[in-house]
């Protein structure tokens, strides 16, 4: 996905990973700086767009679930 979505990773350097927390706004700076506009998301999605990111995740999911059984039931979803 990363690729797909042409996305980059950059690495702290250090093996604390509350490190992590400290470089995202400042990645996020750096972004803006070269004129993109970041959507700095907290690690683990722990924020309100996050969490709907995770339940719309998990609602496609049971969409895809329920179409594969009606699909091996024979049955066809319109």
């Amino acid at each position: 996905m990363t690729k797909m979505l042409n996305a980059g990773i950059r690495f702290t350097g250090d093996d604390e990973r509350a490190s992590v927390d400290t470089h995202i706004p400042m990645v996020a700076a750096d972004l803006r700086k070269q004129g993109y506009r970041p959507y700095a998301i907290p690690r683990g999605g722990a924020c309100a767009m996050g969490v709907l990111g995770h339940v719309l995740a998990a609602f496609e999911l049971y969409q895809q679930c329920l179409a594969q059984v009606w699909s091996l039931m024979g049955l066809c979803l319109q």
